[in-house]
């Protein structure tokens, strides 16, 4: 059954609700009548929580949370083309690898956040692509042998808590006796400075010799496979420059050779200078070597250009070596020259010639940190989820922050890209850019609740930058609105002007091609940050000049690009033709994520109307576009997925209502992948979680995680949880209240087999920083919460914690600008407060977390004392007030006040199908509520439309009955279940009536009842992918033409033999014969139909066949793709039939397939074609054409 979810109508009564009762109060603090409270204590964990030295615990937490190496990394780890497990340091602009791959020596690889080119090499291939490029390194060698025990002291250590690099090493002094170095390295945080603290703990003193050095070979482009000179590539220089107070080190590095060299216009140059302060550089020389710089693709050490100097450390002295790092980037033709560049960065090391600069340096280092570990902070009590937590929020603040307040870190306000600024060589895979399928805005998936959504601005700004050229992209294919690219780069933001608005196209193509368009949904992944920052800063210039203009674009393509599908009876839904739920082939129909797209975009936008002054007829289109398209779903066997499993079919979430035969596929959804039909629905597109959630469909977001069983640790096949569903399954499992014990050992899992325990990354086979994004499943068993303009902050803590474990959160951060701190104790089973500081004025509704007792909130002082009673109601099963601007409250529970709340209401059926005066009771349902927290209460019922439904009975058990249908054949109402004592909770049974004349009353098959296919001999139970296998399209027909649902359930007699989808869509797995059938949805009484399906070995090719190739020609008059493919540039209308629209959406299901059947499957795995495939693939699209116009169908004979 289509399916649309109905949480935006429950919200907004629930707001009215709220509104209504607090309208009547005078904001602000209301003492409350003594006697209300009168001999409350808060309890002892209040005043504990109150009292506490945030400092010290932070201090105690991260003491034992740090990254490790305790033998040499290989440089294999450390250089691979993808994440590194070197151990990391930054400042939201560089970017430094620590790895020592030696036990006397210690390596820095260096990158810098502006410093962009194209790069021609990756890890595993050559590709010119745009990426961050290499600013070359630093090392620190010995100029004496090993100690004698210098592979037992050797150990690095990640110190989290303050952002350094510990390292110790023993050499031999320049005497030859043993001496012990430490090594404490660092970047700054208010200039572009790395430093490094050596200390001798030994008795005599020690000679090192350190190198700043820069590549020296690079691939030229042209699919070069072999290095070259990089002077031809990525030009570079070095040298050493005498000073008054010490020998200056200098690299310089270009990415672009040649006086007007750039990409897209844009140009960098870096320029990094390295000194040493405590001790004199001597023994200065140039060299030219490889033993630095590692390539990937080459497994070998590549030239690099070096400058280098030995220093002595004295016993029981401390000496520093300081780098400092400067660029210009920006259009080619205005940016500063190399030698320019250089002096930058020789004047900028001058300013840290004394130990005194140094240590301000560092005071000021320790104080950022500080301050960013204080902004919030969480005990699991479990080791492997706080490493991987604070790990991760180590990770994002060394790798995103904006423009710092001095001005000198991060001036060009630019995100991390993938890798971040850790890149160890210029073959980083996929070039390192932002990706706006999800890699990018993962970064920032759980920085609004853990209280840093500071760290999403440098993103938010490039991509509102780059909004004209989006919407260009839209025009160029004849839309309006915007349609964005896969991947963007820092090119326009820093180097070109916003573009002029171009005339759109007259002529409208549908799919685009699948290297830059094919995904629409890419415009909301790509404002998704954006959204979170509005959300949890109510900034609301912000939404007015900025978010609520870019959303409306989007919406403004959605709208344009959608086709209006007539389901018959005055009934129709909206689809979306030729996008893509995955990166390529862009011809999918309707994926999740562009329908979860438009219903979020929707829901926005006419939320936020009034204020905005919008247009009506605008939020009239945007509520006709959510409530007349319909999440893809099927009938599933509940439970893992497994090839033997074919009974207890339950509704389940798919990806796509159809998916393009380039795509890997299993009933549109991927067992083992990648959780990306639900990404639409839950996460990140936040349609529906927990909180004042649609009940049933959460239900079915449940039965998808288990079928799917995504979260795979040691073996897999697609992207699981290990991969680039790590980010996504999480999040996606706690707000759709997956059960919380079983999600945490899921996570632990998880950790135990990725976490990088030489610096606390969680490594995928995909990107790299966008795996912090995981945090957000963590903070949403612990918090859960929505905005809205009449209710700001709806807060509900530990909606989906394991309640056997304690828990407790500090400051975590609440969509309407609120922090939140709160705790669990497990011994007790007690959440004994809840902590809401507020930072601006408006209504709170908390989720009442108690059953019984009664509510008390007091005000905090500033001396952290608690203050004046607060007046609250409960409305919603929410506690609910006015808060002051950067205020605290307190709220706790007085248990001695036996008063029960109640929390809910549940119901036997949230949905139901009515014919009126339909035989056998079908015009009937009963429906059973039960009210939890308040046993006692009952309910009551009202329909929407009472000329359609009526309800009988009173109390929690009524009967809804059909007695009309309204103007048309076919209506849908709802049924509302509201508590007495607490009329803001409520719950709506969907129900749609059908007149009983549109009742199917025949299904009969169009292609034949038997077919002869190619698959594989066999394929495992458990194994959802098969590859080489036809895929046979069979094609029904039902009466009357108008029935009310047209759903044919299709079942194989044997999945083994061969899967069906809910297309008829038939997928040989192993040699043999099943029976297909075909049973309608709306009538299971009715006669079913059946077909024999053969699954042989491959034979003769049939891809060719006439028949097919002569309707694909036929098809060329209603709709046609590009070089025939769907790939290739996607489609344009070509028929002028009125009944183009209405039946585009079947016609696409069979177009595509037959396209796919000609090309073998090209795309995604060549296979020979069986005659029988080929044939039912053309019957279904002569049918199709037939349906839009029967003067160009085809006699196709049998």
């Amino acid at each position: 059954m289509k399916y649309a979810t109905r949480k935006q109508m429950r919200t907004m009564v629930a707001a009215a609700v709220i509104a209504t009762s607090v309208s009547a109060l005078t904001f602000g603090s209301y003492p409350i009548n003594a006697k209300e409270h009168s001999g409350y204590t808060p309890a002892q964990a209040v005043i504990d929580h109150l009292n506490k030295d945030d400092w010290s615990e932070i201090q105690k937490l991260l003491t034992d949370i740090y990254g490790s190496v305790t033998s040499p990394l290989k440089i294999t780890d450390v250089s691979q083309g993808k994440y590194t497990q070197g151990q990391l340091m930054g400042n939201g602009d560089i970017g430094v690898i620590a790895a020592g791959v030696s036990t006397t020596s210690q390596q820095f690889y260096f990158g810098k956040n502006d410093f962009w080119g194209t790069t021609h090499g990756e890890a595993s291939r050559i590709r010119d692509q745009a990426g961050v490029l290499s600013g070359g390194g630093l090392d620190i060698w010995p100029t004496t042998a090993a100690g004698s025990s210098a592979s037992s002291v050797f150990n690095m250590k990640q110190d989290i808590l303050n952002a350094q690099v510990i390292t110790n090493i023993e050499l031999k002094d320049n005497d030859g006796n043993d001496a012990k170095l430490e090594m404490n390295s660092w970047t700054a945080d208010t200039d572009n400075v790395f430093v490094t603290e050596l200390t001798n703990s030994g008795a005599g003193a020690v000679t090192l010799n350190t190198k700043l050095w820069v590549p020296a070979k690079a691939y030229p482009g042209g699919g070069a496979a072999e290095m070259t000179d990089a002077q031809t590539t990525y030009p570079y220089t070095g040298g050493i420059e005498a000073t008054a107070h010490n020998h200056i080190l200098w690299t310089t590095r270009d990415s672009s050779p040649g006086e007007s060299g750039s990409s897209s216009n844009y140009r960098s140059r870096m320029a990094t200078a390295a000194t040493v302060v405590g001790a004199e550089l001597t023994n200065l020389r140039e060299t030219r070597e490889a033993n630095d710089y590692y390539d990937h693709y080459s497994k070998k050490y590549q030239e690099s250009l070096g400058e280098a100097g030995d220093f002595t450390v004295e016993p029981g002295k401390k000496v520093y070596l300081v780098s400092y790092f400067a660029s210009s980037s920006g259009a080619f033709d205005k940016i500063k020259s190399v030698e320019d560049v250089r002096s930058d960065a020789l004047r900028g090391i001058a300013a840290y010639r004394s130990e005194e600069a140094i240590v301000q340096l560092k005071n000021e280092h320790l104080n950022w940190w500080k301050n960013y570990w204080l902004k919030s902070y969480t005990q699991f009590n479990d080791p492997e989820l706080n490493k991987y937590y604070y790990g991760s929020l180590y990770i994002l603040g060394s790798s995103n922050r904006p423009t710092s307040p001095n001005g000198k870190v991060n001036p060009q306000n630019l995100p991390a890209p993938m890798y971040g600024s850790w890149i160890p060589a210029d073959n980083m895979g996929w070039g390192g850019r932002y990706f706006l399928n999800y890699n990018q805005q993962a970064h920032y998936y759980g920085a609004g609740s853990a209280n840093r959504i500071d760290t999403a601005v440098p993103y938010n700004h490039v991509i509102a930058y780059n909004l004209p050229w989006q919407i260009n992209n839209a025009a160029a294919q004849g839309f309006d609105g915007a349609a964005h690219i896969r991947s963007l780069t820092p090119f326009n933001a820093l180097a070109n002007p916003q573009p002029a608005p171009i005339a759109k196209d007259p002529v409208k193509t549908y799919g685009f091609d699948d290297s830059s368009t094919d995904q629409k949904s890419n415009g909301l992944f790509a404002a998704i940050p954006m959204i979170f920052y509005y959300e949890y800063t109510l900034d609301k210039d912000y939404l007015r000049n900025v978010l609520y203009p870019y959303l409306k674009q989007l919406m403004n393509f959605y709208s344009d690009y959608v086709v209006k599908t007539d389901d018959g009876n005055g009934q129709y839904h909206y689809t979306v033709l030729g996008s893509s739920i995955h990166e390529g082939d862009s011809a999918d129909i309707n994926p999740d994520l562009d329908i979860g797209a438009m219903k979020y975009l929707a829901q926005f936008l006419t939320t936020y109307a009034p204020e905005m002054k919008e247009d009506k007829a605008n939020v009239s289109r945007w509520k006709d576009l959510s409530e007349h398209t319909f999440f893809p779903e099927a009938m599933l066997p509940k439970g893992t997925f497994n090839a033997n499993n074919s009974s207890n079919f339950v509704p389940t979430m798919i990806a796509t209502d159809y998916q393009s035969p380039n795509q890997p596929h299993v009933d549109m959804i991927e067992p083992g992948d990648q959780p990306v039909e639900l990404e639409g629905i839950v996460f990140p597109f936040q349609n529906v979680q927990m909180l004042d959630g649609d009940k049933e469909l959460l239900q079915k977001v449940r039965h998808t995680l288990e079928y799917m069983n995504a979260w795979a640790a040691t073996s897999f096949s697609g992207w699981s949880s290990q991969n680039n569903g790590f980010p996504k399954v999480y999040a996606i499992m706690a707000r759709a209240g997956w059960p919380a014990a079983d999600l945490i050992a899921k996570f632990d899992t998880a950790l135990a087999a990725k976490i990088k325990h030489s610096n606390l990354t969680y490594h995928s086979s995909g990107g790299a920083v966008e795996t912090v994004g995981a945090m957000e499943g963590l903070n949403s068993m612990l918090l859960q919460s929505s905005t809205t303009p009449l209710v700001p902050s709806t807060i509900w803590v530990l909606p989906n914690w394991d309640m056997n474990k304690s828990v407790s959160f500090e400051r975590m951060g609440a969509k309407g600008n609120v922090a939140v701190s709160s705790a669990y104790d497990a011994s007790t089973k007690t959440i004994p407060y809840v902590d809401l500081h507020s930072k601006r004025n408006g209504i709170i509704a908390l989720v009442n977390p108690w059953q019984t007792g009664k509510a008390v909130v007091r005000a905090v002082n500033k001396d952290n004392t608690l203050g004046d009673a607060v007046k609250y109601d409960i409305i919603g099963g929410k506690i609910v007030f006015y808060a002051k601007d950067n205020t605290r409250y307190m709220v706790m529970n007085d248990s001695r006040k036996n008063t029960r709340h109640v929390s809910g209401i549940n119901l036997d059926k949230y949905s139901s199908t009515l014919i009126v005066n339909g035989a056998d009771g079908t015009d009937t349902t009963a429906v059973t509520a039960t009210v939890y927290g308040g046993p006692d209460d009952t309910v009551t019922w009202e329909s929407s439309d009472k000329d359609v439904v009526r309800v009988y009975g009173k109390g929690n058990s009524v009967t809804i009955k059909a007695v009309g249908t309204g103007r048309n054949k076919v209506a849908d109402v709802t049924v509302t279940a509201r508590s007495q004592r607490d009329k803001g909770i409520s719950e709506t049974v969907k129900v749609k009536v059908a007149d009983a004349s549109t009742v199917p009353t025949g299904l009969q098959l169009v292609s034949p009842d038997a077919a002869t296919i190619y698959g594989p001999a066999a394929t495992d139970p458990s194994t959802a992918k098969v590859m080489s296998t036809n895929r046979l399209q069979l094609t029904a027909s039902m009466e009357p033409g108008n029935a009310y649902d047209k759903r044919i359930m299709w079942t194989s007699s044997d999945q083994n033999i061969a899967m069906v989808d809910k297309n008829g869509l038939v997928i040989g797995r192993g040699h043999g014969t099943v029976t297909i059938t075909g049973r309608s949805m709306a009538n299971p009484d009715l006669p079913p139909v059946t077909a024999t399906v053969t699954v042989t070995a491959a034979g003769a090719d049939h891809s060719a066949d006439e028949t097919l190739a002569n309707v694909l020609t036929a098809a060329k008059a209603i709709s046609q793709y590009e070089q025939d493919r769907t790939g290739e540039g996607g489609f344009t209308r070509v028929s002028a039939s009125p009944h183009w629209e209405p039946n585009q959406e079947q016609f696409q299901k069979a177009y595509i397939n037959a396209l796919g059947v000609k090309a073998k499957y090209a795309s995604y795995r060549a296979t020979d074609i069986s005659r029988d495939t080929a044939y039912f693939a053309a019957i279904a699209l002569n049918e199709a054409i037939r349906a839009i116009d029967p003067r160009k169908a085809l006699d196709i004979g049998s």
